[in-house]
């Protein structure tokens, strides 16, 4: 399955959720999660969407800035317990 993410828009952490509970439901093995041409959008959108993927919650932005890449820690996910209480 993929699921391709043009922008993280308010409200796509609700649809991401459907598709992967259909991805559950339907026993998929493999899911291609397509970023290809994003044009940004909420980044509090995208983290609830990274929380689904990791039991740390610990991200990591990196930004091209001034001719280089920029590595900064976001650790302030906090919608992991919002993802187990919609199951």
């Amino acid at each position: 399955m993929i699921i391709k993410i043009n922008y993280f828009g308010d409200g796509l952490f609700e649809k991401f959720n459907n598709y992967i509970n259909l991805v559950i439901k339907r026993k998929i093995d493999n899911l291609i999660i397509d970023l290809r041409n994003n044009h940004g959008g909420s980044l509090e959108e995208a983290q609830k969407i990274l929380s689904l993927f990791s039991k740390q919650n610990v991200f990591y932005n990196i930004q091209f800035k001034e001719s280089k890449y920029m590595l900064s820690r976001i650790d302030t996910i906090k919608y992991r317990k919002e993802l187990k209480n919609k199951k």
